[in-house]
C-alpha cells in the first residue's frame, strides 16, 4: 500500500522517500538496551533532516507520513525533525501493549491453529508482567511481548502519546481504517 500511496503522489507532482524500519532491514543494529528511539524515530528524523537541510530541497514542505508505530510516534518524530507537516496513519491513541492482547485474541479468533488459545495466554502474561509493579529495566526480554527488552517497554510505558501530540505546532492529519485489526477504530 505505501508503494501505491507513493505512486500517487508522484502522479500528483509530489515526491516521496520510503525505507523499510530498521528492525526489518538491519536487525543486527537493534540490541538489550535498543528502545524505540533506535528502531522507528531517529531514521525517520534522519530522514526528514536530510531533505530539510539539503539546499536542494530548500523552500520545500517537508511532510512525515508516519503507519502504525511510525504514527504511534510521530508526536517524537515530529518534535524532533520539525517538519512542515505530519501524517498519521492508524496511529494507536492507547498503550502497545494493550493492543497487542487484542491483536492475538483476533487473530486466534480467525486461524486457532496460526497463533493457538497458548500464544495467547502467553502475550496477556507478558503484558499483565510489563503492566505490574515487578516490571523494571533488569526485567528478562523473553518475560516481556515480543522479546523486546526492557528499556524497549519502558521508553514506551513513559510515553504518553495523547500529551505529546498536543505539543506539535504543525498542521496534522490522521487517518483510520475502518478494518483495520492492528490498530482499531477504539
Amino acid at each position: 500500500p505505501f508503494k501505491d500511496i507513493a505512486e500517487y503522489l508522484l502522479a500528483n507532482g509530489i515526491a516521496s522517500y520510503r525505507y523499510d524500519k530498521r528492525n526489518y532491514s538491519y536487525p543486527e543494529t537493534l540490541n538489550e538496551k535498543s528502545t524505540v528511539e533506535e528502531e522507528t524515530i531517529n531514521d525517520a528524523v534522519n530522514a526528514a533532516l536530510y531533505f530539510k537541510n539539503n539546499p536542494e530541497y530548500k523552500g520545500y514542505q517537508i511532510i512525515i507520513l508516519g503507519h502504525s508505530q511510525g504514527a504511534y510516534m510521530m508526536p517524537k518524530i515530529a518534535e524532533k525533525a520539525q517538519v512542515s507537516k505530519s501524517v498519521f496513519m492508524a496511529g494507536n491513541a492507547r498503550p502497545l501493549q494493550d493492543l497487542l492482547v487484542e491483536q492475538y485474541e483476533y487473530l486466534h479468533s480467525m486461524d486457532p491453529a496460526k497463533v493457538p488459545a497458548e500464544a495467547v495466554q502467553e502475550v496477556k502474561k507478558q503484558v499483565a508482567f510489563l503492566n505490574s509493579p515487578q516490571f523494571n529495566l533488569n526485567s528478562p526480554a523473553t518475560e516481556l511481548p515480543l522479546g523486546q527488552p526492557a528499556p524497549y517497554w519502558k521508553y514506551l510505558k513513559d510515553y504518553n502519546q495523547l500529551k505529546e501530540v498536543k505539543k506539535i505546532k504543525a498542521p496534522m492529519f490522521f487517518a483510520q481504517g475502518g478494518r483495520d485489526y492492528q490498530v482499531t477504530e477504539k
